[in-house]
């Protein structure tokens, strides 16, 4: 993601074909005469008139700027007027200007009113044409998020802050510069630290359309690095890797809190994720979730071709699942599962995405598969291999990331694949059972 308004990569070669017309991005939107009332933030770094909040789970960038009419450390009172910027990553808040050295805030939220004067709607490369048609509604857009778009800021970041049990919610900023909320962190704690964990945000968990909320954010597959949660000063670091995906599945892989058996890493969002028992209401609000009606056209077993359609409040999304046996004769039994789903929803304009999952295990290990791409896996050895492709509005994204089990210890490594260059990490999680490694 680059400056706002910036051309994308020509991805129009012909082995990119495919993707040749979805080949633009929201990269920003900003509104106008923001209304603040009884809100106050508590500084986790220096007092900056800027505030880049990182909601968690959100992948959403807000950048409030405002004139402070008093600063009382520890707390900065805000009232009066300014403007919201929603940005769409990290990089694009810092390459706009308006923050620069962005603070992390704990936020308490009281009340929330916003009135929006007019939108800004950058579409670069293809949906650039699409600037001129949301011009020639961008009143009647106006009007219905000025209805609705206020409470569900107020709403989600209220479930966000409030809802995990926390008035407040630590937030951790890492050395190189992402940032996690987390309700598991010490109240208003900073973590520091230059140790690599793996994080990937796909898409983005935003309230829906029937609520005339913000259009829905385009898929970004470039994963987020985060570091050691060795707040809780555990003996090996913490591994945290999130997987959210608007319309397609969310899956959640809990952080290892303990090494005692690999079923405790995986757990799928879709029915005993803390996400889910810790904020009810954000769910219930805004059902444009895999919460929503599921519909499988065959049953899933193997060799099977199933497809399987999601109804949910903004269209359709039809999942094909082709699942194959591969054994090795004398050896072990694989199994190979191709997934391809296509989201059909009113937001297709923003969102034209296909999404080719694919699945392999080795070693004899028993597979089951879960909503999310998450695993849940059995306590012996696995080496577990998700190849994630992603065909959609910001092109071509191949993702590939290995991980071994060794009852409680697991190496990580990644690649990951944009258009310019070739980055290959790894996460020592686990060092026992590879030896030493070098320094990334």
């Amino acid at each position: 993601m680059g400056v706002p308004g910036s051309p994308l990569p020509d991805i129009t070669g012909e082995e990119n074909l495919i993707i040749a017309d979805m080949s633009y991005a929201l990269t920003q939107m900003t509104v106008t005469d923001v209304q603040f009332s009884s809100f106050y933030a508590q500084p986790m770094a220096a007092d900056k008139p800027e505030i880049l909040v990182d909601i968690d789970g959100m992948a959403v960038f807000l950048s409030f700027v405002w004139d402070l009419k008093d600063t009382v450390w520890p707390y900065t009172e805000l009232d009066g007027t300014g403007t919201v910027s929603v940005f769409l990553s990290h990089a694009d808040a810092k390459a706009s200007g308006v923050c620069d050295e962005c603070a992390v805030y704990n936020l308490h939220l009281e009340q929330f009113d916003m009135t929006i004067e007019d939108i800004d709607l950058n579409l670069v490369g293809d949906g650039a044409l699409f600037n001129e048609i949301f011009d020639m509604f961008k009143g009647i857009v106006i009007d219905v998020l000025n209805a609705y778009l206020p409470d569900a800021f107020a709403e989600t970041i209220q479930n966000l802050m409030v809802e995990l049990g926390h008035s407040n919610v630590g937030y951790a900023r890492f050395g190189d510069g992402s940032f996690v909320a987390d309700d598991r962190m010490p109240e208003g704690g900073l973590v520091t630290t230059d140790s690599t964990v793996t994080m990937k945000q796909i898409g983005t968990i935003w309230p829906t359309a029937d609520k005339g909320a913000l259009p829905h954010r385009i898929p970004d597959p470039m994963p987020t690095y985060i570091g050691d949660a060795d707040y809780q000063q555990l003996t090996s670091p913490v591994t945290i890797e999130s997987v959210f995906n608007a319309h397609a599945d969310i899956g959640y892989m809990q952080d290892v809190v303990s090494h005692s058996s690999v079923p405790d890493l995986y757990q799928p969002l879709m029915t005993t994720s803390y996400f889910q028992t810790a904020m009810p209401d954000l769910f219930n609000d805004y059902p444009d979730m895999p919460l929503s009606l599921n519909i499988t056209m065959a049953p899933s077993q193997e060799g099977f071709v199933y497809p399987q359609v999601d109804i949910l409040p903004s269209g359709l999304k039809i999942s094909l699942s082709v699942p194959i046996s591969v054994g090795i004769e004398g050896g072990p039994q694989n199994l190979f599962s191709l997934n391809v789903t296509y989201q059909f929803a009113a937001h297709a304009v923003y969102n034209p995405n296909v999404w080719v999952d694919l699945d392999m295990s080795y070693y004899g290990v028993e597979y089951t598969p879960v909503q999310g791409g998450v695993y849940e896996a059995p306590a012996n050895d696995a080496l577990i291999t998700q190849t994630l492709i992603v065909l959609g509005a910001q092109g071509i994204a191949p993702f590939v990331q290995a991980s071994l089990h060794d009852h409680g210890g697991i190496f990580m490594y990644r690649f990951e694949i944009d258009y310019e260059e070739v980055v290959f990490s790894y996460d020592p999680t686990y060092l026992g059972i590879m030896g030493t490694l070098p320094e990334p």
